[in-house]
């Protein structure tokens, strides 16, 4: 569980800096976040995984400055 918790808050931290998360990585995040509540986990990590899944997907969805 803590290794799974580590990988989002690791996705977290990297793509919100960017701005934007890739499906391919929001698949992943996924579903280590389902295995992760699977085995009881919650807390901070279900708004961090919100937070990415809300990230726009390319960098061409970035609203200007």
């Amino acid at each position: 569980m803590c290794l799974l918790r580590g990988k989002i808050i690791d996705y977290h931290d990297k793509y919100t800096e960017r701005g934007y998360c890739p499906l391919y990585v929001k698949e992943s995040a996924r579903r280590s976040y389902e295995a992760y509540h699977a085995l009881g986990g919650n807390g901070i990590v279900t708004k961090l995984y919100s937070d990415l899944m809300s990230l726009p997907e390319s960098e061409k969805e970035l609203s200007p400055e």
